[in-house]
């Protein structure tokens, strides 16, 4: 399975949703795991190191995680291939089509109001709210974030899974950063983690020869800033370090007296777990989260009561080594490699629930018998109660030929040997007894019928090439009314406006359109690269061109990876997926508005991208309201069977008796 996951949020300083999805990428990594990773983002090299295993693939961005989930991932428009994926920061890209798990760490802008800007609750509102419509999964990191998300989002239970986010490491303690005994803090200096009354406390504590450390960066107003920094300077033995790298900073945990942490509203606490399972006493406010965590291993007080917090900070300096040993040990086994490990993948078990199947390969597949190749090709064809040309059979075959003179052998052996079985009209070739005919008349009815549309189509300058597909390529199809299938390709970023044109040009021409669009994707996203299966690869392969303009490749220079299913199928030179640039202009925008209004339409109705053979991005746009493969792999695997069964039991003897 591969996995599409958010990067962004490994930026170029420290911070505890960093800390999580560097985890989290490790995890997914893991040898063990058998996963691929695509690891979108991470500017900073120390992030993209060799530990990540082979397993993780990096796609770097200069973009923070906001305009690269809100703009640079839009529709997946680039075309990322994955299974699934997860984005570890609250949010997922409008539009994304893949399965997904998003991690919301807390919702302290609605429990914790007094802490946010009006603008900054009514962005997380209105952003969480699309997540919680469009993710698969939601992941959370205590119960106490879990009760909250059901609680207060109104989320369905069974939806919101709470995993471990981290395994923390035991860390080997360098020289002591600092000549005296000192407590530390460790986080953003903001007024939801309440570190004036930390101050206060401390002043009132009255430690001696013991002071407090505060490492973080400032995440505050001005004003709030001015007053914390004027505070530091007033209270003697408090010190303000400032943001400290990782390893220094972990430096200055493992070498403490111990760790505070009074803050207001938690997720979880990744600073103080590391800080139990590395021995270090631990005093942390009753926040709910950051009990949870504790199990009972931590002091705790009331972040408002300056009295109690100073008393407890004289306990804390106190506490035995043999109690933060106890502790340590508790967590160690806790919060193991093993059991994150077992969390990922249950977490990935649950997200594979949510791939749709694709990837079938018929019996025939990868046999190295000449004589179940080419049953098998004319036996696919027979599915769409269509025969099929002796090239296209040639190029169909599920393995790689050395000489055509062996694939005609081949031919001739059945036309002699098997004449009640296959029906062989010089290059025709054919399953006895399909009802084709008559759906090959009404087929070429459809086909004159919309003759006048395809030459609108044609004349529209943002419809680069059309295609034949389906059955208007066979000449027959599943169903007995056969309508025009169609494959289109259009300017990058008008993919959507091109679609509805279409749907207003077919209207003008009343009921006897049947114009079906099985695939409209735009010059960027030609690349197939959902339902890479053998079923795509043989609409792919047989796709007839009504007209390319150009400057427009064939649609079959991007999908090499047809010969991985038809290794004789023609091939073309390596074209990659062009890049689209960022930026956007007018019309780019419009194209965008268009889709969020077909989307907001189709969902209204339950349809879902990526459920039932539908799918749409940005750039691309699947609308078969039913999925036909399941059909489809079932009635070849019917019809192989039956000329299997034939040949074997004898019921047809073949005319020449040559072993073949």
């Amino acid at each position: 399975m591969n996995i599409f996951v958010d990067a962004t949020t490994l930026r170029g300083h420290y911070s505890g949703t960093g800390v999580y999805t560097r985890y989290l990428i490790k995890g997914l990594g893991h040898p063990e795991s058998g996963l691929k990773v695509l690891a979108f983002g991470g500017d900073n090299e120390q992030h993209c190191a060799p530990d990540f295993g082979r397993q993780v693939e990096w796609i770097k961005t200069e973009n923070g995680p906001h305009i690269a989930l809100n703009s640079k991932l839009l529709g997946n428009f680039k075309g990322y291939t994955a299974d699934t994926s997860i984005f570890p920061n609250y949010f997922m890209p409008p539009g994304w089509p893949v399965p997904s798990a998003v991690t919301i760490h807390d919702i302290s802008f609605i429990t914790h109001p007094q802490f946010y800007s009006r603008r900054m609750r009514n962005w997380y509102r209105i952003r969480i709210r699309h997540t919680l419509n469009h993710a698969n999964v939601i992941l959370t990191v205590s119960e106490t974030s879990r009760g909250n998300i059901i609680t207060e989002l109104g989320a369905y239970p069974e939806r919101v899974i709470v995993h471990k986010p981290v395994a923390p490491e035991v860390l080997q303690p360098g020289k002591s950063p600092y000549m005296k005994p000192y407590l530390v803090y460790i986080g953003n200096m903001e007024p939801k983690k309440n570190l004036l009354n930390l101050i206060l406390s401390y002043k009132k504590a009255g430690l001696g020869d013991t002071d407090l450390m505060l490492i973080g960066k400032i995440h505050a107003s001005a004003a709030w800033s001015k007053r914390f920094r004027t505070l530091v300077g007033q209270t003697p033995g408090v010190h303000y370090l400032g943001y400290l790298p990782e390893h220094e900073m972990n430096n200055w945990l493992v070498n403490s007296s111990g760790l505070i942490n009074i803050s207001y509203v938690e997720g979880f606490g990744i600073t103080q777990l590391n800080a139990l399972v590395n021995g270090i006493p631990v005093l942390i406010s009753r926040d709910p989260a950051l009990v949870e965590i504790s199990r009972g291993y931590s002091l705790t007080t009331d972040p408002d009561d300056i009295r109690q917090t100073a008393d407890q900070l004289n306990r804390l300096i106190a506490v035995p080594a043999e109690e933060t040993q106890v502790a340590a040990a508790f967590f160690r086994k806790a919060y193991s490699a093993d059991a994150y490990q077992q969390d990922i993948g249950r977490l990935t078990g649950r997200l594979h629930e949510f791939i749709e199947p694709g990837y079938h390969k018929p019996a025939g597949n990868g046999t190295v018998k000449l004589m179940d190749a080419i049953i098998s090709g004319i036996c696919y064809a027979g599915v769409f109660n269509s025969s099929i040309h002796s090239y296209k059979l040639l190029q169909s075959l599920p393995v790689r030929l050395a000489c055509e003179k062996e694939f005609r052998a081949g031919l001739n052996m059945l036309k002699s040997g098997y004449p009640d079985i296959f029906n062989i009209n010089g290059n025709v070739i054919a399953l006895k007894n399909l009802r084709n005919q008559g759906d090959m008349r009404e087929g070429q009815k459809v086909r004159k019928r919309h003759q006048r549309l395809i030459r609108l189509l044609g004349s529209i300058p943002w419809v680069r090439a059309l295609y034949f597909s389906g059955g208007t390529v066979h000449g027959s199809g599943i169903d007995k009314h056969p309508d025009l299938d169609v494959f289109i390709v259009t300017t990058t970023g008008r993919s959507w406006l091109v679609y509805s044109l279409i749907r207003a040009l077919s209207m003008l021409t009343g009921k006897s359109s049947s114009l079906c669009t099985n695939y409209l994707v735009d010059e960027s996203a030609q690349e197939i690269f959902w339902q890479r299966d053998h079923y795509s690869a043989f609409q792919l392969l047989f796709l007839k061109q009504v007209f390319r303009k150009k400057g427009t490749p064939h649609i079959r220079s991007f999908n090499r990876w047809i010969a991985g299913f038809f290794p004789n199928s023609p091939q073309f030179e390596i074209i990659g997926t062009s890049e689209k640039p960022d930026e956007r202009g007018l019309v780019d925008w419009i194209n965008m508005a268009v889709m969020f209004l077909w989307i907001r339409r189709w969902q209204k109705s339950g349809k879902r991208s990526g459920h039932g053979g539908m799918y749409w991005d940005f750039s691309r746009i699947k609308l078969h309201s039913n999925d036909h493969r399941p059909f489809i792999y079932r009635r070849y695997e019917e019809l192989v069977g039956k000329c299997q069964k034939k040949i074997k039991d004898g019921e047809v003897k073949p005319r020449n008796t040559q072993v073949w």
